[in-house]
Formats: C-alpha cells, structure tokens, sequence
C-alpha cells in the first residue's frame, strides 16, 4: 500500500507517455511471480516464462535491466535457495552458486543487449539541451549520484514539492555531499551487520541502491538530474525494508492493533490526498510546468515547455515571455529561437520573427528546416 499509494508513482501513471513504466513493471512483477512458482515447482516451464516475461519488459522500456540482480537478491531472501547450500562444504556450496549464476545467464544476455540497443538510439537521437549531465567530469557524475540517492530518499519519506523536471544544481554544497556520504555509509554498515539477523534489510536496501544505478546519472544520456518516474522499481526496495522491519518494532499482537493499525490508517489517508493533490498539477500542461517552476530552481526546459503550453492555448504574448525567459537562461539553445520566432510570426511581427530565426541558424547552421520552413515561410508573409 506504501508504495501503490506514493505520490512518487504518479508521474509514471499519470503521464500517457510514460505508460511503458507502467507495461514494464507489469511484467517485471509477473516475473518475479513466476520466479517464485518455478523455485517451488522446478519446472522448466516457468524459467523459460520468466525469459518471455523479461523479453516483453525490456521491448516495453528497459527499466528492468538490473533484473538478473534483483532475481539473485531473491535467492538470498526470501526464497531462501541459498540457504540449503551453507552447511554445505565450500567446493559445493560454489558449485550450487555458481548455478544460480548461470541460471541467470540469459536474462544478462538480454538485459545486456538492451542496454547496448538504448544507448545506441539515445545517442543517434540526443538533443544539445539534454546532455549537460553526460558532458560532466565523472567525479561530478558521482557527486550527483550521491546527492541524488539521498534526495530520493527524502522524496520517499517527505513527498513534497515534486516536479516534473529537476534540473541539475552544481557546484554541490560542500555539507550536502557530506551527508549523503554519511547516510549512505551508515544505512550499508546497519544493514551488513544485520544481515542473517534481518535479511529482508539488506535485500531491499541492495535492491533500492542497484536498480538505481542505470538512472543515477553515472551512466546516462540525459540531463535531469532526477525524475520521479525514476523511482517506480527502486522504491519497492524501500518499501521491502519497511514492510519487513516496522512490525519488528511492535512484538505485542495487541500493541500492532492499537498502534501500528490505526498509524498505517493514518499514513495511507496522507498519502492519498498528496497523490490526489499532484495528480491535479497534471491536468494540463500549463498547470504542470507552472508547478515546476514554482517548486524547483528557474530553468530554461521548464519555461520553454510553460512557453510552449501557453502558445497552444493561445496567449502568445505570455508564451514570447516564458521564451525569452528561457533564452536568458540558456542563450545557445537554437529551438528557444525558433519557437519565439513563430510565436512572433503568429502575431504578425515578421521582422522580429527573421531576427529569431537568423539567430537560430547562425547557433545550428546545418538545421534546414529553419531556412525552409520558419524563416522561409516568414519571408513569403512578407512579400
């Protein structure tokens, strides 16, 4: 219920586009389903279901690359397959582990070649406004990564002002690193030293942490810093801990039903009124990147999408504002131009929309359509 109620999950729901989340995880659990029934039954039926099912997750969005991990933190805990296999001698218990492993093979073979199919395409199709993350020093990448893992974190225990974009905010704060640093070192220290006694801390901490990594930033193509679609799989991790480990806390049949019922109660009211309240910053696209501006730091992305909005409602003169806006922020970015210019063109300001589009073609000389479409077209209005 934590994690189906989220505030953090609407984004990947509420957003059409982002229905491939949504397929994706479909598949992703109705794996894990049938991976539970195939260590029950053993029957080759459902392993090779399970390959079927990761195919069709992966077509749907590659969110589900760090599968062949997640299934080995399965084995652990709490299937347990690894457990039969301690008592054994050494030579094997590597030989059971080394089965596992390669029992895992083909879902690497997939998740592999999916992650090399994704970063081929995302390369051939990168816009300059959205590599700034990838052009950072890799240091930088790791710092952002740190803050980020905490952030969301936070996001999960305190779900307020999200946004549809965050954009990257370095140089870093000095104390911010510091305590990212030191909460994620603590939170790994409690949960190794916790490990037989509560295994169910380090596999959903394990699963938190690494099915974070292909979209932490140290391996991506893009430039959000974060997203709040980037935690539908890593926050059941988070949810894993929770479910598992607050009941500990309460040994007392009679001190669950008195507190932890009537606190879950509580809890899961307070999150359906944040997801029903975020949902609505949805309801458009104006509302929605209005949102944004007003919760994250000024960015051009944001005020060129708010430009963008306005302009189909038709308030062009606000949409010119939020462009220019935008230009300010980001003066090297040719389609800021190009969208003020047609916006100037819309209201009939021919020359101001030519001084646009020269600007443009003189940051991006090779972008034909705007000498045929934009200021060619602009050209004719005019006579």
């Amino acid at each position: 219920a934590f994690f189906a109620l989220h505030p953090l999950r609407v984004e990947s729901v509420a957003w059409a586009a982002e229905r491939k989340d949504v397929l994706s995880m479909f598949f992703g659990m109705a794996i894990v389903y049938t991976y539970a029934l195939y260590n029950h039954t053993l029957k080759r039926s459902f392993y090779f279901l399970c390959i079927i099912l990761f195919a069709f997750s992966l077509m749907s969005k590659p969110l589900l690359v760090t599968l062949p991990f997640i299934l080995l933190l399965l084995d652990y805990w709490p299937l347990e397959r690894l457990e039969k296999v301690l008592p054994s001698p050494a030579a094997n218990r590597y030989t059971i582990i080394r089965k596992l492993i390669w029992e895992k093979i083909p879902f690497f073979i997939l998740a592999i070649a999916s992650s090399m199919i994704t970063r081929w395409t995302l390369t051939l199709n990168k816009d300059d406004l959205f590599t700034s993350l990838e052009n950072l020093p890799y240091l930088l990448r790791i710092l952002n990564a740190i803050v980020s893992y905490v952030s969301y974190l936070r996001k999960i225990f305190w779900p307020f002002n999200l946004a549809v974009f965050y954009p990257i905010e370095y140089p870093f704060p000095l104390w911010q690193i510091l305590i990212g640093i030191l909460i994620l070192f603590l939170v790994t220290v409690v949960v190794l030293l916790t490990i037989k006694k509560y295994p169910f801390l380090f596999v959903g901490w394990s699963w938190y942490v690494g099915t974070m990594v292909p979209m932490i930033g140290l391996v991506t193509v893009s430039s959000p810093a974060m997203g709040d679609r980037y935690t539908y799989l890593p926050s059941i991790g988070i949810a894993i801990m929770l479910a598992w480990g607050i009941p500990i806390l309460f040994q007392q049949k009679n001190t669950r039903k008195i507190i932890l019922f009537p606190a879950a109660i509580i809890i899961f009211i307070i999150l359906m009124l944040l997801t029903r309240q975020q949902c609505g910053y949805w309801k458009n696209s104006t509302t929605l990147f209005s949102h944004a501006l007003r919760v994250t730091k000024e960015n051009a992305l944001s005020r060129s999408n708010l430009g963008l909005a306005l302009f189909e409602e038709g308030r062009i003169q606000e949409a010119i504002d939020n462009y220019s806006r935008a230009i300010s922020l980001k003066p090297d970015f040719p389609d800021f131009y190009i969208d003020r210019g047609y916006a100037f063109s819309e209201l009939g300001q021919y020359q101001l929309a030519i001084n646009d589009f020269s600007e443009a073609i003189r940051l991006n000389p090779d972008y034909a359509e705007i000498y045929y479409y934009y200021r060619g077209n602009t050209f004719a209005k005019m006579g």
